[in-house]
């Protein structure tokens, strides 16, 4: 079984505004599975 996880997170401050993007990708290979999660918080 093969299991991959990244995570990728960025802040970025502009014009007084915390942007806060959280990509998580994750990859399980059981029978041909794949997950992908999309994340973004706005502060």
């Amino acid at each position: 079984m093969f299991s991959l996880l990244v995570t990728f997170r960025t802040i970025t401050i502009k014009d007084d505004f915390c942007y806060v993007q959280i990509i998580g990708i994750t990859y399980t290979y059981s029978g041909g599975k794949f997950k992908m999660l999309l994340t973004m918080i706005k502060e």
